[in-house]
């Protein structure tokens, strides 16, 4: 058996290209944006991968996450991405900034 694995980056763009053919701009149901915002919410060490991608896919993310960032539906959105518990929802400040990095990758 071959079980091959793909980086956490790579796994956030399969995401974005999932929920760009089967999302239907469905911001709060969609559970393509569902796992990629777990994965940059859960995932420290995400900013330091992204950093070290070739420049095709970082301006691909940095695009992705810019474009989402100036769309008001994800934004009203974003909470309903985490547990709606107090403590959960006091990290989408945090979820937020990384965000905006992302979308500011270099």
């Amino acid at each position: 058996m071959v079980i091959r694995l793909i980086t956490a980056p790579v796994f956030v763009a399969t995401k974005f290209e999932a929920f760009a053919d089967r999302g239907n701009n469905d911001y709060l149901f969609s559970h393509d944006l569902g796992d990629l915002i777990s994965v940059i919410d859960g995932r420290d060490e995400l900013m330091a991968e992204c950093r070290q991608l070739d420049d095709e896919l970082k301006d691909y993310l940095r695009d992705w996450v810019g474009r989402l960032l100036a769309t008001p539906a994800f934004l009203e959105a974003l909470p309903g991405h985490l547990p709606g518990d107090a403590a959960s929802q006091a990290r989408l400040p945090d979820l937020e900034d990384k965000l905006r990095l992302l979308a500011k990758l270099d």
